[in-house]
Order: C-alpha cells, then sequence, then structure tokens
C-alpha cells in the first residue's frame, strides 16, 4: 500500500497541474492584458506552450509620425509557417498614447487590446486594425505587442508565441521654422530662447554656417525627448522656430540643436 501511495501522488499531482493549467489558460479565451514588452517578459509563456519565444511573426505597419492627439489607424500582421496552427491570440499595448478598436475581433482592457476570442488563420496569417491616438505633447512613443498561435485544442501544449519588435512613434508639434537673416552666419550658434521664463510659447533662435541636416529637440529633466521643433535640411542662415508648450507642466526644460557634427544644449523654464 505504501509503494502504491507512493506511486499515485506524483500521477495525482501531475493530472491536478495539468487540468489546473487547462483551465487557467481556457480562462482566457477571451484575451489577457499585460502580456506585451511593455510590462512583461514572459509574454505568453506563462500559459501557452514553451517558456521561450516560438516560431510565430508579429508585425505592425502603417506606422508614420503624427502631431499631438493625432489619430491613425494601424495594422497587426500574425503570421507563421506551421500548417497546424489554426487560431490566434494577441496584446497589443502602448507606452504613452491609446489605444482603440477598429477591428470587431478586438476589445479594449486595461487600455491595451486583446482578443474577443480565438482568431482564424487564414493560410497561417491574421491581419486586424486598431487605432493609435498620439498624446498630447511631443514624444517618441512606443507600441508593443505580443501573440500566440493555437491548435484550437482547448491545451497549451503545442502553441508558438513571440513578441513583435517594439514600434515607434514620433509625436511632434506642427512647427515652422523660418530663415530671418538674407547674410550667412560665422559662427555656429544657438541663442537662449525668449522670453524666459515663458507660458507656453517661446521663441528659439540658432545660426548654421553650413548645409546640413539640422534637429531641434526639447527634453525635460529625466532625459525624455517631449518635443522635436526641427528635423531638415537647411541652408547657412540664421532661423526662429516657435515652441508651444501648453501641453506640458511647469519646470526646467533643455533644447538642444544637431547640425551636422555640431551639438548645442540651453536650459529654459517653463512658469504656468
Amino acid at each position: 500500500m505504501k509503494n502504491f501511495r507512493s506511486i499515485m501522488l506524483p500521477v495525482f499531482v501531475i493530472l491536478f497541474l495539468n487540468i489546473f493549467v487547462t483551465q487557467y489558460c481556457m480562462a482566457y479565451i477571451h484575451g489577457i492584458s499585460g502580456r506585451t514588452l511593455k510590462t512583461s517578459s514572459d509574454g505568453c509563456g506563462s500559459c501557452h506552450g514553451p517558456v521561450t519565444p516560438g516560431n510565430l511573426g508579429i508585425i505592425i505597419t502603417n506606422l508614420h509620425n503624427v502631431t499631438p492627439g493625432q489619430s491613425i489607424t494601424c495594422t497587426v500582421t500574425v503570421l507563421t509557417e506551421s500548417r497546424t496552427k489554426t487560431g490566434t491570440g494577441l496584446n497589443i499595448s502602448v507606452r504613452s498614447g491609446s489605444l482603440s478598436v477598429v477591428d470587431p475581433r478586438l476589445h479594449l482592457m486595461n487600455g491595451e487590446l486583446t482578443q474577443n476570442t480565438n482568431i482564424a488563420l487564414v493560410n497561417g496569417i491574421a491581419q486586424l486594425q486598431f487605432t493609435y491616438t498620439a498624446p498630447a505633447f511631443g514624444t517618441v512613443d512606443t507600441i508593443f505587442a505580443a501573440g500566440v498561435t493555437t491548435n484550437r485544442d482547448s491545451l497549451a501544449s503545442g502553441d508558438d508565441w513571440n513578441f513583435a519588435i517594439s514600434s515607434s512613434v514620433t509625436v511632434s508639434p506642427s512647427t515652422t521654422v523660418h530663415s530671418i537673416s538674407e547674410n550667412i552666419p560665422v559662427n555656429f550658434k544657438l541663442e537662449q530662447n525668449y522670453p524666459n521664463p515663458f507660458n507656453p510659447e517661446t521663441t528659439i533662435k540658432f545660426s548654421l554656417t553650413k548645409s546640413s541636416l539640422t534637429r531641434v529637440t526639447v527634453y525635460n529633466l529625466i532625459g525624455q525627448q517631449v518635443a522635436e521643433l526641427v528635423n531638415e535640411s537647411l541652408q547657412p542662415s540664421t532661423y526662429e522656430v516657435r515652441f508651444n508648450a501648453s501641453a506640458l507642466t511647469s519646470g526646467i526644460y533643455f533644447y538642444k540643436l544637431i547640425s551636422g557634427d555640431i551639438t548645442e544644449t540651453k536650459k529654459m523654464l517653463l512658469i504656468k
């Protein structure tokens, strides 16, 4: 009897774990949030198949630079070469902006997008659309995604999952940089913004001595980019660009001028 118990106890434990894992995974047939690289390094591995990512691709397309508050329609594609996989599920999240549903096979859960039910793969591919809305301030935002392909057997074994490559979106205010001089400057220069302190607009003036790709960006105290004011090729001249910080909070900010291999940074103060 003692030997029988010692043999059967591990069997019961294994059966219990199999039933528990199966029921646990089936509980998320309608999706689960918090599975992307925004918040988790486990992905879908805690429920589906192996611990490490498997053989499938997840791609987010139709992304482009946007202005604060602008909405764009994006496409997420899940694809696999395995013809034994017939269904898919996914989770899409964003760092600063917001997401909303376009494809009725998706729904919003805790601010993230996930499936309503197991989504059918057609020739190993599923494509779904969603809307990304940029935050009200300039930044470089990130969209994350994770997905899984299943056998439609309600079991975790044999499933594959993977992370998407995180996608960046540059959110830049609509600004116009214009030349204020016909003369070619003698020295490269980034001047102090005026007025300073300011609320909510200020002007940034700079001089270029040669033609080059030029960027003017704004950062907060912890080094996060909050605005990109200029990103284009400019000729030698003196320029002005307006910066509207109405979407930002009071505090110290830094603006940086990069032109060719020359960089200069200055500090400004927003007081509301």
